[in-house]
């Protein structure tokens, strides 16, 4: 996928390096400091609903899913080929992540987990070549021993790729302006032609990562214009591992 893509492996995960607050970056634009989302625990989604937009907010046309491990490969294909795509999916695969946390990171059974998702991410892209579609895969940390809640960089770098079912959209090649799961939040927005919230953070890398016009980063809401379509029906499809 990379040699296909806009990609960066020097990303960093926010601190407290841990699972949720890192994907409530991607989802909520924002960082911890912001979101108050500080550990593993967090319950009370209510009040983020209070203080902060998310990316479902900001368009009503998505879907989250989390496959169980053991069943990822068939229920993921089966959920994306029996559905419409939304305007946004969020998939989650947790065989990395607990690949790392049973042997080790950087142990055989943690690439042989890696495999498994680059197998599925392959498969994600085949079906997002369908449809007019964008796959941007993060992962929300790395880790070191059977860890990641350090503040190393073993634990902190993050491998970010945004590819494109219409290759030339895209500038194939490393970037530097996705610095965290924030900006990619941020760029996602800005490749929908949705309006960023004031209170996000994250800045998108739009125009670094794609060929084409990208269009202002402030887009007026009621224009519908999207940074590189004429209309909403550009799918954003986000694997995260």
């Amino acid at each position: 996928m990379f040699s296909d893509a806009a990609w960066t492996l020097d990303a960093q995960a926010f601190v407290p390096v841990l699972s949720m607050p890192n994907w409530a970056s991607l989802l909520l634009g924002t960082s911890p400091a912001v979101t108050n989302i500080i550990d593993n625990e967090f319950t009370d989604s209510a009040s983020i609903r209070q203080r902060c937009t998310t990316l479902m907010d900001a368009d009503r046309d998505d879907n989250v899913y989390f496959p169980e491990l053991d069943a990822a490969a068939d229920v993921v294909l089966t959920f994306l080929n029996t559905k419409l795509l939304s305007s946004f999916t969020f998939i989650h695969l947790d065989t990395i992540d607990s690949a790392g946390h049973k042997f080790g990171w950087g142990t055989p059974q943690y690439f042989n987990a890696i495999t498994e998702a680059d197998t599925l991410i392959g498969n994600i892209m085949k079906r997002a070549e369908l449809d007019d579609a964008i796959v941007v895969v993060v992962a929300d940390h790395g880790g070191l021993g059977r860890q990641h809640d350090i503040n190393a960089p073993e634990a902190r770098r993050v491998p970010i790729a945004f590819w494109s079912s219409r290759p030339l959209d895209i500038n194939k090649r490393q970037i530097a302006t996705i610095r965290n799961l924030a900006d990619v939040a941020a760029t996602i927005l800005h490749v929908m032609g949705i309006p960023r919230p004031a209170h996000w953070t994250g800045a998108s890398a739009a125009p670094d990562i794609f060929a084409c016009d990208v269009g202002p980063a402030a887009i007026e809401a009621s224009s519908g214009r999207s940074c590189i379509l004429p209309s909403r029906s550009r799918r954003v499809l986000s694997p995260n591992f």
